[in-house]
């Protein structure tokens, strides 16, 4: 969830929109959690306790902005 930065209300993380003023929700606003090894980079589901690649449990979370996101994932779209 993030906060409109027109109205301060809480909204979905992927919105374009704020469904409360209907102001266009800036790109850099909109962030992806991502949870990933510390020791191979290899991104894990975000209730993953170890990674599925190396075993490891040095695991953080990383945030990821639109861009990002897209550019990794575009092939899937």
């Amino acid at each position: 969830m993030i906060k409109c930065q027109n109205c301060n209300n809480t909204i979905d993380t992927d919105s374009v929109f704020c469904k409360y003023c209907g102001s266009k929700i800036e790109s850099e606003e909109r962030k992806y959690t991502i949870l990933k090894c510390n020791q191979c980079q290899a991104e894990n589901d975000l209730d993953a306790d170890f990674c599925k690649h190396c075993g490891s449990n040095d695991l953080i979370k990383e945030e990821q902005t639109d861009f990002e996101f897209l550019a990794k994932y575009a092939r899937f779209f």
